[in-house]
């Protein structure tokens, strides 16, 4: 048996075991087995952040929704100027760091964070159907992207 462990996160090991070869695994054989696994931990560590920072940013998306349907209920008893103010800082700022720890860089984290403003400011303006379309247009271009990068 060959195994080639992957240390890919805090709280997550994977081992890549070969097993039965005939006469046995040579010194070349564990050498190749430890770039495959070098080159494994990169593709999952990529997946992983990928699919965090896409769970982020549909929180965040979600999050920004809610928001709206709060400001839309008191959109009756106050001016359309004030349903469309920004979020309070403390949020916008605690969600630039979980998208900034998640990977995002910085200028990434601002853009996700505008993007969810936008689309919080037409949810404030113009209700449901205007979430229902954001949410279409974003899972729509998502499919496009991971069709062209074959993702």
């Amino acid at each position: 048996m060959l195994a080639a462990p992957l240390d890919v996160a805090s709280g997550i090991q994977v081992v890549i075991e070969l097993f039965d070869k005939e006469g046995g695994f040579t010194e070349d054989d564990q050498q190749l087995a430890g770039f495959v696994a070098e080159f494994g931990v990169e593709l999952l560590r990529r997946g992983l952040a990928e699919t965090h920072t896409q769970r982020l940013l549909f929180d965040a998306v979600s999050a920004a929704l809610g928001a709206t349907q709060n400001v839309a209920q008191t959109m009756a008893t106050s001016s359309v100027n004030e349903a469309e103010q920004p979020a309070p800082l403390e949020v916008l700022d605690k969600l630039r760091s979980g998208l900034e720890h998640a990977g995002a860089g910085h200028s990434s984290a601002d853009a996700i964070i505008r993007l969810a403003e936008a689309i919080r400011v037409l949810a404030a303006r113009h209700g449901e159907p205007a979430i229902r379309h954001c949410i279409r247009l974003v899972e729509q271009l998502k499919a496009l992207l991971d069709e062209v990068t074959d993702s």
